[in-house]
């Protein structure tokens, strides 16, 4: 989180808004793990059901 925030306070500098950006880059970041886990749990259970 302290990496995004850093991230996300050098796009002020392009004349961004830092919340908004925050608030983009945040989802973004929760989806990709959403992701991550659901195919983790998908190999799991394909693996424990063999």
């Amino acid at each position: 989180m302290e990496h995004m925030r850093q991230s996300v306070g050098l796009r002020a500098y392009g004349q961004r808004e830092p919340l908004v950006e925050y608030k983009k880059e945040a989802t973004r970041l929760f989806r990709e793990m959403e992701q991550r886990l659901r195919d983790q749990v998908i190999t799991m259970v394909s693996a424990i059901s063999k």
